[in-house]
């Protein structure tokens, strides 16, 4: 057996070393009797960063420029969105569906919508294809009835076809 591969790179030693650390940092503090003081100490350690953090003021030291006035700053440009469904015999409401999401006040290239037709067997893959001759925005993939991956499987089937730079899953 190849070890490289049992462990899985090294992330179930990760896991495996979190979750005896966790265990071992709830156990100590019972076993030893060492008082309130390292609980205070890490509650000030911790209230140090996070108090700050949570009232919205940098943390000093920090390099990154402050934000140039809105005044100076061009047409604010909206991201690409890949907005993708995965629908298995969704023929009573797939069309509905699709009109919602052609619907979003967006232009055609910054909102495209990839619909996989994951084996249906109602007709849901009919309409879709009829609906994607209509609508250039609409990307449809059909994959075989019984695919392995069930819904992560049709996800991942039109991965390789995304270019927006928001997945809305």
């Amino acid at each position: 057996m190849n070890p490289v591969a049992y462990w899985g790179g090294g992330r179930r030693r990760k896991a495996a070393l979190f979750v005896v650390t966790s265990l071992l940092l709830g156990v100590l503090p019972h076993c030893l009797q060492v008082g309130p003081w390292p609980a205070l100490v890490a509650a000030v350690l911790l209230g140090r960063h996070i108090f700050p953090t949570a009232a919205g003021q940098p943390e000093s030291g920090s390099s990154s420029p402050p934000a140039p006035p809105e005044s100076t700053m061009g047409p604010t440009r909206l991201p690409r969105v890949d907005v993708l469904v995965a629908a298995k015999n969704e023929a009573a409401v797939i069309e509905q569906l699709v009109g919602n999401l052609l619907a979003l006040r967006r232009d055609e290239e910054q909102l495209q919508v990839w619909i996989v037709d994951d084996g249906s067997v109602d007709g849901t893959g009919d309409i879709l294809d009829r609906l994607q001759e209509r609508h250039s925005s609409l990307h449809v993939i059909h994959r075989p009835p019984g695919a392995k991956g069930w819904k992560s499987g049709a996800l991942n089937a039109v991965l390789p076809h995304l270019k927006g730079e928001w997945l809305l899953v």
